[in-house]
Order: C-alpha cells, then sequence, then structure tokens
C-alpha cells in the first residue's frame, strides 16, 4: 500500500528510478520511536512520498531531460526541413576545411586548384603557339599532357554488326480491270504492270526482338 508506482506505465525507460525508501511508521503516544531506533539521522523530508502521475510514461534517461522532445510526427516542416540541411552543409564546410587543412602540409593539390593551373597552362600554350614560340617544358599538374589533353577521348561504342534491316514493298489495292483506263491496273496506284513491287512498305528486321504471344 505504500510502495506507490510514480508512473502509469513503463516501456523504455533505461535508468530506473530511485528505489522509495522503505516505510516506518510514526511513533505513538505509546509507541517507541522507530525511526531513531532503525535509521538513526532519518528526516521527515526522506520518508516523503514521491509525487505519483497519473497518465505519464516514466524517464526514458536522466541525461535526456534537458533535451528537445523527440517529433513523433510523420509530416516535416518546410522550416525545419531548411534548418536541418544548414546544419548539415555547415557541418560538411567544417569537415572540409579541417580535411584540407590537415592535407595541405604534405603537399596536397585540391582538384578545384589542379584543374585551375592546367587550364592556366593551357592557355599559356596556346597563346605561345599563336606568337610561333617555343612550347614550355613545364607540365601541369596531370596524369595528361597539353597534347594528350588536346585529343578528344574516344567515344566507346559496343561493337555491332551491319544491320539486316530491309524494306519490303507491297500493294494495298488489287489488280484488277479499269473500265477507266481499259486494262488491268492496281487499284492503289494505277500502275499496269502486274509485277509492279508497290507503292507501300514496310520495314522488316530479322534481328529484332519478338513479343507477340504465342
Amino acid at each position: 500500500a505504500y510502495d506507490r508506482s510514480r508512473y502509469k506505465f513503463n516501456y523504455r525507460a533505461e535508468v530506473l528510478p530511485a528505489k522509495q525508501p522503505d516505510y516506518i511508521p510514526k511513533s505513538g503516544r505509546y509507541d517507541l520511536d522507530l525511526r531513531a531506533v532503525l535509521k538513526p539521522g532519518l528526516q521527515a523530508k526522506d520518508m516523503r512520498l514521491p509525487v505519483v502521475h497519473r497518465a505519464k510514461e516514466i524517464d526514458i534517461n536522466p541525461a535526456l531531460a534537458d533535451k528537445p522532445a523527440w517529433n513523433g510526427s510523420t509530416e516535416i516542416d518546410l522550416a525545419q526541413r531548411r534548418q536541418d540541411e544548414e546544419h548539415e552543409r555547415q557541418a560538411a564546410v567544417r569537415h572540409s576545411k579541417a580535411k584540407t587543412k590537415s592535407l595541405s602540409g604534405e603537399g596536397y593539390v585540391s582538384p578545384e586548384l589542379a584543374q585551375m593551373i592546367r587550364l592556366n597552362k593551357m592557355r599559356e600554350e596556346k597563346e605561345r603557339r599563336r606568337k610561333g614560340l617555343p612550347a614550355t617544358n613545364d607540365e601541369p599538374p596531370s596524369t595528361k599532357s597539353v597534347q594528350e589533353d588536346q585529343t578528344p577521348d574516344p567515344v566507346h561504342k559496343p561493337r555491332r554488326g551491319p544491320s539486316r534491316k530491309f524494306k519490303e514493298y507491297y500493294n494495298d489495292g488489287v489488280y484488277e480491270y479499269s473500265k477507266i483506263e481499259g486494262c488491268y491496273v492496281w487499284s492503289c496506284s494505277m500502275n499496269t504492270n502486274p509485277d509492279f513491287r508497290g507503292s507501300c512498305y514496310r520495314v522488316r528486321n530479322p534481328d529484332a526482338w519478338n513479343f507477340a504471344s504465342p
């Protein structure tokens, strides 16, 4: 009866609260004061019962008492999203500066600086060739030379054989006698040749995929 629970439910607690003190009845007019006998120095505040919460979950960890509460909503606020993106960007900038500072003493050249130096070298070489001056021996900080950079990169295409597509001509009319022409003609093109290949055609590809169901 005296060991009351402070919280209604407990699902995720990592650290349990302190155990409640043992109940010692107060001394009456004819009873001995057991507090002085069992626990010398015990004060009245030590026997005070804690506040009971009717509908509250026990704290997960006392270290999270001053931390912001968890947002259980599934909808992300636009302002909160922008704030999170800004924090991530600032963290990335700090990390990049620290990494670049650690590599600066080892003769490291960043990709942006290497590209800038390479482009400046190429401009200088073009200007010297335009004026008819000999080329310099300084190579830009890259694995390719200036001459190699001027050549376009080869385009890698899959190996393919010659296409076997062909056009199949046909007549969409009939070869019959025409009273107007007074002879047999094709009704579509009015051609008198019975072996005429046709004025219409369709493209045939023997290597095409056949998706028709059986």
